[in-house]
């Protein structure tokens, strides 16, 4: 490392610190998946106080049974799942940084890819709120269902950053075509 550009040098030692964030924060996710799986079926009365302290609901129910915590487990857990897929895909264009440098297709592919992918954060999170929120009400009383949609900060952050990164995404291809074009002329 020692021959290179120095700009060079700090973008793969960058590329291995962001790696081994992403490979210990996607370590981290199955246990926290476990963990929430495991205590949704243990404990179905700890999901269900999780559940009314995030939708201020005094009117849902106090206990609930194991299948009651497993259909509201399934669209909890889709954001977090999303959460994972990306975390994979940032570790994947790190390593294609490191081994093969950052202008190429893999890295700007890869780079649209997880940009798509932090988007789609908004609308899963966004129907896992309608989902889990339906469902509660819809237990409590099936009579009259009511669904709440809501969007946050965090939703539409996601979608701002999600764009930014898919044009960086396409400034990258257009610089990997150019970068062959060059080399074609010399």
């Amino acid at each position: 490392m020692t021959d290179q550009n120095p700009i060079v040098e700090k973008i793969l030692r960058t590329a291995s610190i962001g790696m081994w964030a992403s490979t210990i924060a996607a370590g981290i996710w199955p246990f926290i998946i476990f963990y929430y799986l495991y205590f949704a079926q243990t404990d179905p009365d700890w999901l269900a106080a999780e559940v009314r302290n995030s939708l201020e609901g005094d009117n849902l129910p106090e206990t609930w049974s194991r299948s009651k915590a497993a259909l509201f487990s399934i669209p909890m857990l889709a954001t977090t799942i999303l959460e994972v897929i990306t975390l994979l895909n940032i570790r994947r264009m790190f390593i294609g940084v490191r081994r093969k440098g950052v202008f190429t297709i893999e890295t700007a592919s890869t780079l649209k890819r997880i940009s798509w992918l932090v988007i789609a954060l908004a609308p899963v999170g966004i129907f896992a709120a309608v989902w889990t929120n339906a469902i509660a009400h819809f237990t409590t009383d099936p009579i009259h269902i009511s669904v709440k949609l809501g969007v946050n900060n965090s939703d539409l952050q996601a979608i701002v950053i999600g764009l930014v990164v898919l044009s960086v995404g396409h400034m990258m291809m257009s610089a990997v075509e150019m970068k062959q074009e060059n080399a074609a002329f010399v």
